[in-house]
């Protein structure tokens, strides 16, 4: 029941816009602390995920979305290191979920104590959603059936133009 709550609760936070979970690595002594953060904020991370996460094919396939909790270090220099999977509603979307956190390396300012940067852990969320901007890459089944619906749409459309103008004159 505990870690449910708390995931609830670090969803809600992130849904609400604010993806600064966090928790100082070594003695914290309450003086001077900052989070790490995404470089500009939140709407930068989620322009980020939109850009860089693929969907997993199988995921996609099945009509499954969720939000993977990925916990992390962003260390003094702003690497991302001990990735790894804190609660997942699939295992399908877990490797994509670290695969991209992994790769947010040099996109994090790290958090500071009294003015000097330190190792900070970070909880980030990876939502994955059911929409145009996380289509499978084409050349998978998944994708180049979404592509294939997408040609036909078109070219209804462009027929359905084509009639009402030849009606028109």
């Amino acid at each position: 029941m505990g870690k449910n709550l708390l995931l609830l609760i670090l969803i809600g936070l992130f849904l609400l816009g604010d993806t600064d979970v966090y928790r100082p690595v070594g003695p914290p002594d309450g003086s001077g602390i900052t989070s790490p953060e995404f470089k500009g904020g939140s709407a930068a991370f989620a322009r980020y995920q939109k850009e860089h996460l693929k969907y997993p094919v199988k995921a996609y396939e099945e009509g499954l979305e969720g939000v993977v909790l990925v916990s992390c270090t962003i260390e003094a220099d702003g690497k991302v290191t001990e990735v790894k999977v804190s609660n997942s509603p699939d295992s399908r979307f877990e490797d994509e979920a670290v695969r991209f956190v992994e790769n947010t390396a040099g996109q994090w300012i790290p958090a500071k104590r009294n003015g000097r940067n330190i190792a900070g852990q970070k909880f980030v969320p990876v939502s994955f959603r059911l929409d145009k901007t996380q289509m499978p890459e084409v050349g998978t089944n998944a994708g180049n059936r979404e592509l294939v619906k997408y040609i036909i749409v078109a070219l209804l459309v462009a027929a359905f133009l084509f009639i009402l103008r030849k009606q028109q004159k």
